[in-house]
């Protein structure tokens, strides 16, 4: 996959993360579900294992069986759809692609979900805007989830990369940092995607 944008972005945050990690548990390295009458791992909120939900996808609805995935420190939790992308944590960020894989000269698409202790969306917003190339939008949004947004692309060819974020504020916990890529060209198939299992992301207080 041809890879555009993040590296600055993800350098800065990444060494915020960093400092952070040395002071939480160890991450865990694979994908977990969530088990159904399980209380180590169950959300606190007693989400179901798994839901369907109608997903509506350049104009058509249909019907996904989603599955519960839980974030880093049980922290988050939202619907996967597990046919289509694949879930993982890593070493500082848990992260959604595309199960099948995308050809080399197809724009990157994931989107990114990162903890930023002991820093407030704003804080984390202008180390963000910072590293980036390209001009963003700024908005406060109720949906997918509620939270500061940056929009922009770098282009306007349908293989120009959408860049996308949503700012969390996590309470005592800092800031849920939440980002996605993928081209323009894409922004109806795997943006709304993205968008819509976003929209089932509960953060654990």
């Amino acid at each position: 996959m041809r890879k555009v944008l993040y590296s600055g972005v993800i350098a800065s945050i990444l060494l915020v993360s960093c400092d952070s990690t040395n002071q939480a548990d160890p991450p865990k390295e694979t994908m977990e579900e969530t088990p159904s009458g399980s209380s180590a791992t169950a959300a606190p909120t007693e989400r179901k294992p798994t839901k369907d939900v109608v997903f509506s996808v350049e104009g058509q609805d249909e019907t996904i069986k989603m599955d519960l995935m839980e974030g880093r420190e049980s922290l988050y939790s939202f619907y996967v759809d597990k046919e289509r992308y694949q879930f993982e944590r890593l070493e500082n960020f848990d992260v959604l692609t595309p199960v099948e894989p995308l050809p080399d000269s197809y724009p990157e698409v994931k989107m990114e979900i990162r903890y930023i202790h002991n820093q407030s969306p704003d804080e984390v917003k202008e180390e963000v805007k910072k590293d980036l190339s390209f001009t963003v939008e700024e908005e406060t949004v109720t949906s997918p989830v509620q939270a500061t947004s940056l929009h922009g692309t770098s282009g306007i060819e349908p293989d120009s990369q959408v860049f996308m974020a949503y700012l969390m504020d996590a309470g005592e916990a800092g800031t849920l940092l939440i980002t996605e890529a993928y081209s323009l060209e894409a922004q109806e198939g795997h943006g709304a995607r993205f968008f819509q299992m976003l929209e089932t992301l509960e953060i654990q207080q």
